[in-house]
This record gives C-alpha cells, structure tokens and sequence, in this order.
C-alpha cells in the first residue's frame, strides 16, 4: 500500500517538473532553424522584388515612350484620313462660292493649326468681304444666312448631308457630314473663333 502510494507521488513529481537543459536547447535550436528559414524566404523575396518586380527608372521611361508612340499612331491621321479632308474642305469652298464673291470659307481650330485626329471634325466658318457688297448695314443676320442661302446650297450636294441645323444659339452652327464619314461644324461670321485659332 505505501509502495503504491509513492510511486503515484514520484509520477506526479516528474509530469510537473520543468523540462531539461537538453530539451530546451532542443527547442531552441528548432526556433532558430524556423526564423533561419523566414528570414531566407523574406530575402528571396526582396531580391525577387529587386531583380524583375518592380522596374526601374529605364524601364518606365522606355515602357512611357513605347505607349506615347502606339497612342500617336492611333490618332495620327492616315493618307486616306487626310485625302478624305482635302476632299472636304474643297468642295466646302467650291460650294460656299456660289454665294457670292463676297464670301469665302476659313477653317479654324484642330483643322486649321494640324492637330487634328482621326477623331476631329472640321470646324469652318463663313465670313463676308463687307467692301464687296452694296448694303454692308442690311447684311442679312447669321442664321438667315445659313438657313435660307447656305442650307439650299448643301441639301442638293450629293456628298454632304445635313445632320442639324442649329440657328438658335449665340453662334448659329449647320451641322453636316461628309461622305457619311466626316463631320462639319459650319457656322457664319465666327471672327472669335478665327482669332482664337
């Protein structure tokens, strides 16, 4: 009976007992390799970032230049784009003569100063040489001008069709379109906008 009851208490001793030198050094060593090991993979991983992850000052301004000159060709204009704009505005001027000597037509903005895109329309305006008419004071108002002299001149033109005609605003503005393809923002006695160019 005493036997048994001293060899529960040695049992009880031992399962409480702090563990030994050997065993902590054991843990310790295994903390070390793991720290060891994360440390490698966080190195790894910067000399990765540094060798092909995040590029360099080169790089991005070769990368930047490739897509300025991929952009530019987008927008810049073809040899069909650009025949398809002589075309226009040619007849534009044929047409815009049948009004008289006293008008010419002037072309303004991206049209005018070649910074155009493929996207661009033309914007053009109509103005009156005032020393060649008779009755500079009675000139008739713009929007009298586009919608019953310029108007009739467009609707029998086979490669212009008119899109809207806005006679109402500050600058009154006849909206056309060129073989379906081109679009032409026609107003009268636009001088700002001349200036402006």
């Amino acid at each position: 009976m005493m036997e048994n009851v001293t060899a529960q208490m040695q049992r009880i001793s031992h399962a409480g007992s702090p563990p030994s030198k050997r065993s902590h050094r054991r843990n310790k060593m295994n903390t070390g390799s793991t720290d060891a090991t994360r440390f490698g993979q966080n190195e790894q991983y910067s000399s990765r970032w540094r060798r092909g992850g995040r590029p360099n000052g080169r790089e991005l301004l070769q990368r930047l230049e490739s897509q300025t000159k991929t952009r530019l060709a987008e927008c810049t204009l073809s040899e069909d784009d650009q025949a398809l704009f002589e075309r226009c505005t040619s007849e534009l001027e044929a047409t815009i003569k049948k009004l008289g000597p006293e008008w010419s037509m002037k072309l303004f903005g991206s049209s005018a100063n070649g910074f155009g895109t493929r996207s661009s329309d033309i914007d053009a305006t109509l103005i009156e040489d005032c020393s060649l008419t008779d009755n500079a004071l009675d000139a008739q108002p713009s929007a009298t001008v586009l919608s019953e002299r310029v108007v009739p001149l467009f609707e029998e033109h086979p490669n212009f069709s008119i899109v809207e005609e806005v006679l109402g605003a500050n600058i009154p503005i006849l909206k056309l379109c060129f073989e379906d393809r081109l679009d032409v923002d026609l107003s009268c006695r636009n001088v700002e906008a001349l200036q402006n160019t």
